[in-house]
């Protein structure tokens, strides 16, 4: 059994900055063991992909065995791993985009895998990649510069059973008025109606950061995206099977369970509003120190 070391946030940077990785998928850990050596093999069993790959899994608060499924089943040359208490998953995410942006001088792409959830299948990388090939934006969005943003499509898995029906991501999103009608479904909690916000991968010159909220901060993030300046970047892509996301995690379940829930997605949808109503969209990047 391979013994691999935690990073202190300082050495995180340094490995990243010498590896200088084309792409890093980033693992936000709080209490997984039990579904993280599944989302760790759909890591390292890709194929295809071009140049150097980076994973970086920020542990959050743990007390599980978490450590010893990461030393059975990762890359110790392709993984960095960091321990901080943050007890914030939007923190824990932000610290992944900002080390990656900072340091990784030839990054490409960010992907976003949550250590419940595992890539659909050993190719799901190589076609991120190929999406990100400036003809095939070209192609699907009329741009003539690369893509900022990717938005695929995932399969939903409870308690061990996988959903017939997958959570598609779709080209409707970027309407003002089926987008609103999403979000008001996720506001009353009917769960079809969730974004794929799971699925999204951006280039690290898209300068958004998850917001500072305990529930939803994905949904928030995807939102963004899709109604900021930059959604014109963005490409929607419904055949790109990207993970198959659990909806029966111990974090969901437990956030289901408060309050903060459906707060949070009200004041997304209320957000929402306001913000597709004006009839300019000016973003600046948050500044970091209120992130992290």
């Amino acid at each position: 059994m391979q013994n691999i070391s935690k990073f202190s946030i300082k050495r995180a940077a340094h490995y990243i900055r010498e590896l200088n990785p084309e792409m890093i998928i980033g693992m936000a850990v709080h209490n997984n063991a039990s579904s993280l050596e599944a989302s760790l093999q759909s890591v390292f069993s890709q194929e295809g992909i071009r140049g150097k790959f980076l994973l970086v899994l920020v542990n959050d608060s743990s007390i599980d065995h978490w450590q010893n499924v990461v030393n059975h089943v990762a890359d110790k040359h392709r993984t960095v791993i960091i321990n901080v208490e943050f007890a914030k998953a939007y923190k824990t995410r932000n610290l992944i985009l900002w080390l990656s942006r900072k340091y990784a001088r030839n990054l490409k792409t960010i992907v976003r895998l949550d250590a419940d959830d595992y890539f659909f299948d050993n190719r799901t990388l190589c076609q991120i990649q190929s999406r990100f090939r400036r003809e095939y934006f070209s192609f699907n969005c009329g741009l003539r510069r690369p893509g900022l943003a990717l938005i695929g499509s995932n399969y939903q898995i409870c308690n061990g059973t996988i959903q017939a029906v997958p959570n598609l991501a779709d080209n409707k999103f970027f309407k003002r008025k089926y987008l609103l009608e999403q979000l008001e479904g996720m506001s009353i909690g009917i769960f079809k109606t969730e974004l794929p916000s799971c699925n999204v991968v951006i280039r690290p010159e898209i300068p958004i950061f998850y917001p500072a909220i305990t529930s939803g901060e994905d949904h928030w993030f995807t939102v963004d995206i899709l109604t900021s300046i930059w959604k014109k970047d963005v490409m929607i892509d419904e055949e790109l099977m990207h993970s198959v996301y659990s909806i029966s995690g111990s974090l969901s379940g437990v956030n289901r369970k408060k309050s903060s829930y459906l707060k949070s997605r009200q004041l997304l949808l209320k957000w929402a509003y306001e913000r597709t109503s004006q009839k300019e969209l000016i973003c600046y990047p948050r500044p970091i120190s209120q992130l992290l």
